[in-house]
């Protein structure tokens, strides 16, 4: 009698051996979470301007964590900036500028099919490039990009901000950006 119950048994966990045994990959289960792939992102270059400021700007995306569905991402961005404010003065120039800046940020990505959202903070290198200014500083910086795809990934919309406990050290503005990105 007890053969044939181990018999049973036997054939029982072969027969659902997928049922009993079995578990499921939690990366493909969720696929928002974060996993580590430390891999180059993309290179955009963008042009943005607004009332009182303009910005040209050249940056370098690199994934640390990335969600399995590509939406979320967590990494740094590498980026140079050259911008300066408007003076609407009439009588002379009383805007101070213009500034360039290197900087190494913190960010994390949201990419969706048309929007991407990347709040950035980080440090930045700060060069005032004005005649008689005191010379160059390091910053902590902090801001935002929110880019409207209009052609692929590559040709986009982007509206962006970066600032920092230093007044004259950011910008605000809406402009065009154009990059290669590796998805």
């Amino acid at each position: 009698m007890q053969i044939k119950n181990v018999i049973v048994f036997l054939l029982w966990i072969i027969v659902f051996q997928n049922i009993c045994l079995s578990q499921n990959d939690t990366s493909y289960v969720n696929q928002n979470k974060l996993i580590q792939k430390a891999s180059f992102f993309g290179f955009q270059l963008e042009a943005t301007s607004i009332l009182v400021s303009s910005e040209l700007g050249a940056l370098i995306d690199y994934d640390l964590y990335v969600s399995p569905n590509n939406k979320y991402s967590v990494g740094l961005r590498f980026s140079t900036e050259y911008y300066d404010y408007i003076s609407l003065d009439v009588g002379g120039n009383t805007a101070p500028g213009p500034f360039w800046d290197l900087n190494i940020y913190g960010r994390h990505s949201i990419r969706g099919k048309y929007f991407w959202f990347s709040p950035i903070l980080g440090l930045s290198f700060h060069n005032s490039m004005e005649k008689g200014s005191s010379g160059n500083t390091f910053l902590v910086k902090w801001g935002f990009e929110v880019k409207y795809n209009l052609y692929g990934e590559n040709v986009g919309l982007v509206f962006k901000y970066a600032g920092s406990f230093n007044r004259e050290a950011g910008y605000l503005g809406i402009g065009i950006s154009y990059g290669f990105y590796d998805k």
